[in-house]
């Protein structure tokens, strides 16, 4: 049985919650190795870092703040 095929298969039984920390974690792969990407939805932690002012309540630090956190 092949990498991918056991990956297929392991992912069918994951709950939603970690299916989509999997997904992530392949977008960032993909990305990284330069390869096309999925499509990365609003619900990705992908998306969400990449396009943090789409985020509700998004309010960016400043330097200071984030090292105090």
């Amino acid at each position: 049985m092949t990498a991918k095929e056991i990956l297929l298969r392991e992912a069918e039984r994951l709950p939603e919650p970690l299916a989509r920390e999997v997904l992530d974690f392949l977008v960032f792969l993909r990305e990284r190795s330069g390869h096309e990407t999925v499509g990365t939805t609003d619900d990705t932690l992908a998306y969400r870092i990449a396009h943090p002012w789409k985020v509700a309540d998004f309010k960016p630090l400043s330097r200071d703040a984030a090292h105090e956190r």
